[in-house]
């Protein structure tokens, strides 16, 4: 076989879905390689290692960062992220299946 244009996949294998105005974010990380058929087929799916995200238009300031865990339905961690010139930047945790979390101003 010949593969041409072929191209390697180095970003992280991740999804990334969300909400946001210019005060608050709602996202979800999804491990690409957690889905139904790959479950359903018993097929080994890795872990994504923490990635790097820059959620982009909230207003400076500090925010408060929520982690929460949609298979158990809990908080997972709880941290401080300070957003500067509309760039607000997260490092995720490792991600098994999927992950979400809550952005919103530190002081209300």
């Amino acid at each position: 076989y010949r593969l041409t244009n072929y191209q390697t996949n180095e970003k992280p294998r991740l999804r990334v879905f969300g909400l946001q105005n210019e005060t608050e974010a709602l996202l979800w990380f999804q491990n690409e390689q957690h889905t139904w058929y790959r479950m359903s087929m018993k097929m080994p799916r890795g872990t994504v290692a923490p990635a790097f995200v820059e959620v982009r238009g909230l207003c400076d300031g500090k925010y408060l960062v929520e982690w929460w865990d949609t298979y158990q339905a809990g908080k997972v961690e709880r941290t401080e992220a300070e957003c500067s010139q509309n760039i607000l930047r997260l490092q995720t945790p490792d991600i098994l299946r999927d992950i979400a979390c809550k952005i919103r101003p530190l002081h209300r």
